[in-house]
């Protein structure tokens, strides 16, 4: 039996959603789906602004830009988060300072962060992974006391809360991806949310090729123009508007589905010596993207080699699937960049030497003890069954 790693989740619903771009007069980014979309995200999260984007990488570019962050400005990133988070930063000019996280958790370690602040911090990027909420309220405080903004990509985290208050509403501004894998999944996308009005007219800017958003008395004469202010073209279309509103509707369902499914698999696991799901801290809310297993490390256990054998019998795990180690590890994040040192835009010195000496251990061995399982609503009640034999088959004999 082969396991899907994750679920489109398009349905009728969504079908009969899109029948509505027959009535409208504009499909492109000026619809008035993609108003409704981003009142309905607003309206959802409980913030005053959400602004679709085309992915949500380019949302994440918008909320950097917004604060703006430029060349040689620095932005704290875990190095348990995924490349796309930090394409950004580097985007940016910027230079990535990466912080240590607790000890077998996804949070950021508050001392190491403190460390790490400095007069050419910008930003901190707060990553949860796998839907699973980590420390911001923690972050947000330490960072606000330094006047630091803090950006939280809750891509894999929709839905998820932290004591009944949404992940993404915490910091200056959430951002999100509504890619296929995704929890509002719109094949490609993502979106912005924040309550601060300067920021929100700065990221509409950014996402519409400059187009003036500002208000007060220098901007009046220009607003709606292009050519002043430097920006791109991110801007999502009707089509994708509309299946936005329609699994909006749905994200609440699919969340408990999945946290259902990952009850019943780590239930039914836990027996297995060694082997522990990730904990939730009391107010903790996860939407359980995925569920992540800790391997408790010692005799000649290897969490890659474990996911290794699930994957020869059909079950993945994205920690094998998406080649997981500390984000500082890949050439992009070297100074190498993949095509020489000689010609890279965005090598600096101070970062390289900082790589050199600074390795983050505590987030080392988490991602290399962990693994996880799908716990998506297209599961069936045999394959939930199956996957947890195997499990327990691999378990037994590892």
């Amino acid at each position: 039996m082969k396991i899907q790693p994750f679920c489109v989740g398009i349905d009728d619903g969504d079908m009969a959603q899109l029948e509505r771009l027959v009535h409208c007069q504009r499909i492109s980014g000026s619809s008035e789906l993609v108003q409704e979309y981003e009142a309905g995200l607003a309206r959802y999260f409980g913030v005053q602004y959400a602004l679709a984007f085309s992915s949500g990488t380019a949302a994440i570019h918008g909320a950097l830009a917004a604060l703006g962050i430029g060349p040689g400005d620095e932005v704290i990133v875990p190095p348990t988060a995924p490349v796309m988070s930090a394409l950004p930063v580097l985007h940016q000019n910027a230079i990535p300072v990466f912080v240590d996280v607790a000890p077998a958790r996804f949070d950021i370690d508050l001392a190491d962060l403190e460390r790490k602040l400095s007069p050419r911090t910008k930003a901190v990027l707060c990553v949860p992974m796998w839907g699973y909420p980590m420390n911001v309220d923690g972050v947000v405080q330490l960072c606000s006391a330094r006047g630091v903004p803090v950006v939280e990509d809750v891509s894999q985290a929709t839905g998820a809360s932290v004591n009944g208050r949404k992940l993404g509403t915490h910091g200056a501004i959430g951002c999100a991806s509504t890619h296929e894998r995704k929890l509002i999944c719109t094949g490609e996308g993502g979106f912005t949310l924040t309550d601060d009005a300067s920021l929100a007219e700065r990221m509409r800017e950014f996402q519409r090729y400059g187009m003036v958003c500002r208000t007060g008395e220098a901007w009046d004469r220009i607003k709606n123009r292009a050519g002043y202010v430097l920006g791109w073209n991110y801007k999502i279309n009707a089509f994708t508007a509309a299946v936005g509103i329609s699994q909006l509707g749905k994200l609440d369902a699919k969340i408990a589905t999945r946290r259902r499914n990952a009850q019943r698999i780590a239930a039914r696991l836990a027996d297995c010596a060694g082997v522990s799901p990730y904990a939730l801290r009391p107010g903790d809310a996860a939407n359980h993207y995925a569920l992540v297993l800790h391997l408790t490390p010692g005799g000649g256990r290897s969490a890659a080699a474990f996911a290794a054998r699930l994957k020869a019998a059909g079950i993945p795990s994205d920690t094998l699937e998406y080649d997981y180690r500390p984000l500082y590890e890949y050439p992009l994040f070297q100074g190498e960049r993949g095509y020489g040192e000689s010609n890279c835009p965005f090598c600096c010195p101070r970062y390289q030497q900082q790589y050199k000496t600074d390795v983050c251990g505590n987030a080392e061995a988490f991602m290399a003890s962990i693994l996880t399982l799908p716990t998506h609503e297209g599961l069936t009640e045999a394959q939930l069954e199956y996957m947890c034999e195997t499990f327990r088959k691999v378990h037994a004999g590892f």
